[in-house]
């Protein structure tokens, strides 16, 4: 029987493997708090928040308003999208 050197004594080291454990704690409780956020969000708004809001909107010119604000907000975004775009193509791509 061969002679065991100290280099064969030495234990392999053993990697620990993360749990998943910790994973599903966290995510439960970013759930669980954005779900808080939202529901303390909406118990504390006023309701004439929203009546103010949806009269401006349907009875007043808050139509009008939609339309001309949304195309200045595209020629304004859609530029900046597009040269993201071929950005991320010629380095991804």
């Amino acid at each position: 029987m061969p002679l065991k050197t100290e280099k064969d004594n030495m234990e392999e080291p053993r990697v620990l493997q993360p749990g998943m454990t910790g994973l599903y704690l966290r995510n439960l409780s970013a759930n669980l708090f954005g779900f808080l956020t939202i529901f303390a969000l909406n118990f504390f708004t006023p309701l004439e928040f929203f009546e103010e809001t949806r009269i401006f909107l349907f009875k007043e010119k808050g139509r009008l308003l939609f339309f001309l604000i949304y195309p200045v907000v595209m020629v304004l975004i859609l530029p900046e999208n597009i040269t993201d775009r071929r950005a991320n193509i010629c380095v991804y791509g």
